[in-house]
């Protein structure tokens, strides 16, 4: 019954042969290649192959041909989930492999997180890089398949194609342009360099479209990081404009197919989803506090007691999100050079990826809270994306209190470092010091927090007796007052970011 086969794992030969009897209790689901697919006992899942259009692209052995690639692209990507190919005498040929379908990183209706998204993304255009490589080497030209809902969460292909054959003058399965979820299934395959890099961005944009999966903290210029990456893999400046000008709407890529992926999608969505999308209900339930106020106000104290007390909140240092998004960026000026060109030139873009940078280091917690904002304008802005997802916590003490307080902290050893007193400081010298901070902090609008407000368009201004979006604790009191205060602050951040949940998680 069996005339050839590759054998790659064990596999019981019953269940080959009841694969390839074609038993009618096997549901059969028609795609380009394949003329029917299931699973059967022990999880093993079967594809009945398009013998017939294979023979018309390629005359020798295709198991051969197939394993030849195999024994390839498996010191390129992990390929550990295909069993065997096998072909019967009527030379029907059947390809077989452990169903793993709940380790698909994106099958339907899956929740997966942006950053997770990016690292596959960023893994199957290095695998891409490493076969063309070796295409260039070779002269040969070897298939894999770009889906990304085709790897698996960790990173293993568990598809397979064979070489693009004598495909120049053939079809893609994406002629089907009437069927978009026959596109998605066969996203296909072996397209040039450009084509197969191209084909990895379509598979995320028909996928994100046509709710195949769920990005909850997708970023509003998620588009512009993906592009920026293929752009960046492709090192041929001619080709990286061509790309450029595909993704933009801006040219025709000109194939060997009747369609292209882009341009099946230019046609299915109006070319509205090259041109920037909606992505506002991603946006993620979390609360963003910016945590704020005089000198020895407080701020650092409470925020201890905040991150000690609560699971649900992350505290990040803004220190430490800008050099992180500047490791992204890869670029090569200095970071002084790089902060203050994207601040002043792309500012809007350069505080997306800030909020983006945050959420990743967040860990999903429910309230994030970040010591320090730099002016009013960023957090206008800020509010401008997030509305009633970020607020400003302003720490307010009277200036005598706050010398006090910094005076006996600097007369006493320090219980979290190796600081030790300084019992020759005065108190004139400590006034001196924290009116300095001061007079700096009013300088960066610091003390217009406590009056920040939004107007009914949503517009922010600082005026007296507004509507505040800002809380203002007054740390006039014991430490455990003003612990009290802040238990019952972020207690009702906390139930504000669980009834947005449970509002989301309904309109599911």
């Amino acid at each position: 019954m069996i005339k050839n086969s590759y054998i790659i794992e064990k596999i019981p030969t019953e269940t080959i042969e009841y694969a390839m009897k074609d038993s009618k209790s096997i549901p059969r689901i028609r795609t380009s290649n394949t003329i029917a697919n299931g699973i059967i006992e022990s999880g093993f899942f079967y594809k009945k192959l398009n013998s017939d259009k294979f023979r018309k692209l390629y005359k020798g052995n295709y198991i051969q041909l197939w394993k030849d690639n195999y024994e390839i692209l498996k010191n390129i990507i992990p390929l550990n989930d295909i069993y065997c190919i096998v072909e019967n005498e009527s030379g029907d040929i059947y390809e077989f492999s452990k169903s793993i379908s709940e380790n698909k990183f994106l099958s339907g209706g899956t929740i997966q997180s942006w950053n997770d998204l990016e690292r596959l993304y960023l893994k199957i255009l290095n695998y891409i890089n490493r076969i063309i490589q070796y295409q260039k080497t070779s002269k040969q030209l070897i298939g894999i398949e770009t889906a990304i809902w085709n790897f698996t969460i960790d990173g293993k292909l568990f598809d397979l194609d064979p070489p693009r054959f004598l495909r120049n003058e053939e079809d893609s399965s994406f002629t089907r342009k009437d069927d978009i979820n026959q596109c998605k299934r066969t996203i296909y395959r072996n397209f040039t360099e450009i084509g197969m890099k191209t084909n990895l961005l379509a598979t995320v944009i028909i996928g994100l479209q046509d709710g195949n999966f769920f990005i909850p903290d997708l970023p509003s210029y998620w588009l512009d990081i993906l592009t920026q990456h293929l752009i960046q893999s492709i090192e041929d400046k001619n080709r990286r404009q061509n790309v450029e000008r595909i993704l933009r709407g801006k040219g025709n890529f000109k194939s060997n197919f009747t369609k292209h992926p882009i341009d099946i999608i230019l046609e299915e969505k109006n070319k509205e989803i090259l041109g920037g999308i909606n992505m506002e209900k991603y946006n993620k339930e979390q609360q963003f506090i910016f945590v704020t106020g005089p000198s020895e106000s407080g701020k650092s104290g409470g925020i201890n007691h905040i991150k000690a007390k609560y699971q649900q909140v992350k505290h990040l240092k803004i220190r430490d999100i800008f050099p992180a998004v500047y490791r992204d960026s890869k670029c090569n000026l200095t970071y002084d050079e790089w902060y203050d060109n994207e601040s002043k030139n792309n500012f809007e873009s350069f505080w997306d990826r800030y909020i983006q940078k945050a959420r990743e280091m967040s860990n999903g917690a429910d309230v994030v809270i970040m010591d320090t904002m730099y002016g009013v304008k960023e957090i206008q802005y800020l509010y401008k994306k997030l509305r009633q997802n970020v607020g400003v916590l302003y720490i307010d003490a009277p200036e005598e209190e706050r010398i006090r307080r910094e005076y006996q902290r600097l007369r006493t050893d320090s219980p979290y470092t190796d600081r030790k007193a300084d019992l020759s400081i005065t108190m004139e010298q400590v006034a001196e010091r924290t009116r300095k901070k001061d007079a700096k902090k009013e300088r960066l609008e610091t003390f217009e927090y406590k009056d920040l407000a939004y107007e009914q368009d949503g517009t922010i201004v600082v005026r007296p007796n507004g509507i505040k979006f800002s809380k203002v604790i007054n740390n006039n009191g014991t430490v455990e007052e003003l612990y009290e205060k802040l238990d019952l602050y972020i207690e009702s951040e906390i139930s504000k970011v669980k009834s947005r949940k449970e509002k989301t998680q309904e309109e599911r």
